[in-house]
């Protein structure tokens, strides 16, 4: 995988793959998916960044994005990068509240939003706050009740559609460098006041450097849903690491809709919490409820073989007897197939999962089955994954073992500390909570845990 900054990456994948579809979204006023091809998207892409230029936008300066899964937030960032602008992700759910702590610590002056209620409480913001001047609205259905601040996506997208801002956008995106700041993510301040985490372009790119060593398997025939919100460091993480290797994204915008797009897409990839596979595996034992008794002993003979074979062979690139082979396939074919394909996770080649720990009952449960799953560990300052299941080898009940050049040890109390390029370059306007997290130049994570070679527990 090429390693191309941020700011050049779109026009790069362009480029290569041309009218090849790059992302998908649900048209629901069609009721299908719709796809947006690497061509299209540069376009877009450079007319919201001429639109930027032409709005005042500076480098450096912080654009607010409070929005589902939308082709438009992926846009703005790409656009706000060719700037050498940085994107301030917020939580679609974020009150008003929220917001305007977010745009007045950062200083903000313009956010994009999705639908009425993330605009709602912009232009509440908007009404009270010094900073902010203008807010720019994705969905054309949103009401914006008369005010003379706001815009709709495709009204502000015209300001691009002269060529007299195209010669700012390239000198900014000539001088593009891996130390700018690319990222303020906000945590959640539940512990306190939400801390702005900076990641930098050299945080992204040794991010995707990694994984690309790591996750092998990994093809440009895959296909990814965005189920998680881009505003979560993990699925954003994902995603720009789909685009960087050619892998087709559809994006899931309202997430109480996974179980129906999931079925639509059958995606191979697809990035979750374990409160997920938690309501996966509720509602395949509803299924297996619903069976006789003799297809019951089935599914728990099938669970038994598929634990032997799966954990006990597979896992340890062990191989297995002719008999145990010939069992699973069977108990593959007439018995785990069928649960998986209710569900739409039958193509499944790789399901990471990690933000909350995996019982280890569940990940055995739907190992056995066969399914890719891959826990890890990490945090938004370490841009997500520290460690994770490798392919073969791994051990249930640990956080998996190191990613390639992150180093992890165990300082007091069981804290464990990590060392790596990935690791954000601190907190935004709190140079004493930066300092505070840092101690010899290991990021303190705040969790405890214990390593045994290179597996993390």
């Amino acid at each position: 995988m090429d390693l191309i900054h941020f700011s050049k990456l779109i026009a790069y994948k362009a480029k290569k793959n041309g009218n090849r579809a790059a992302l998908f979204y649900r048209d629901y006023s069609l009721a299908k998916w719709v796809d947006i091809s690497w061509n299209e998207l540069k376009e877009r892409v450079d007319k919201v960044a001429r639109a930027l230029a032409a709005l005042g936008i500076k480098e450096q300066d912080r654009i607010g994005i409070c929005s589902q899964n939308m082709p438009h937030a992926i846009i703005v960032d790409f656009a706000n990068y060719a700037n050498r602008a940085v994107s301030v992700p917020m939580y679609a759910t974020a009150s008003a509240e929220q917001i305007e702590y977010i745009v007045n610590d950062a200083q903000i002056e313009v956010i994009f939003v999705g639908e009425q209620v993330q605009y709602d409480n912009a232009i509440a913001v908007l009404g009270r706050s010094e900073v902010l001047k203008y807010v720019v609205v994705f969905d054309e259905a949103v009401d914006l009740k008369g005010e003379e601040r706001a815009m709709y996506f495709s009204d502000f997208m015209q300001k691009g559609d002269t060529t007299e801002q195209q010669p700012v956008v390239e000198k900014r995106t000539g001088k593009a460098d891996e130390k700018d700041l690319a990222i303020i993510m906000y945590t959640s301040g539940t512990t306190g006041e939400p801390k702005g985490v900076m990641i930098t372009h050299a945080n992204l790119m040794e991010g995707m450097r990694i994984h690309d060593i790591r996750l092998t398997k990994l093809s440009r025939h895959d296909t990814s849903m965005a189920f998680l919100p881009m505003s979560h460091i993990f699925e954003r993480a994902w995603v720009y690491l789909m685009l960087n290797k050619d892998i087709k994204v559809y994006l899931n915008l309202r997430p109480a809709e996974i179980q129906q797009t999931i079925k639509e897409v059958r995606p191979t990839l697809l990035c979750s919490v374990p409160r997920f596979w938690e309501k996966i595996a509720a509602g395949v034992q509803e299924k297996i409820d619903t069976f006789t008794p003799f297809k019951k002993a089935m599914v728990t003979w099938a669970l038994a073989v598929g634990e032997d074979f799966n954990l006990n062979y597979r896992r340890l690139k062990k191989r297995a007897s002719f008999g145990l082979w010939l069992r699973y396939k069977i108990a593959d074919r007439f018995i785990f197939s069928v649960l998986k394909k209710i569900v739409g996770i039958d193509r499944g080649r790789m399901f990471p999962v990690a933000g909350a720990a995996l019982d280890d009952k569940l990940a055995r449960f739907f190992l056995s089955m066969g399914l890719p799953i891959v826990y890890g560990y990490g945090l938004t300052e370490t841009l997500a994954t520290v460690c994770c299941y490798p392919d073969k080898n791994y051990t249930v009940g640990s956080l998996g073992t190191l990613m390639p050049d992150v180093q992890v040890k165990i300082g007091d109390d069981d804290e464990i500390l990590v060392k790596a390029k990935t690791v954000c370059a601190g907190y935004y306007n709190k140079p004493e909570a930066t300092a505070e997290a840092f101690v010899d130049g290991w990021f303190r994570t705040g969790d405890s845990g214990r390593i045994e070679g290179n597996t993390l527990y």
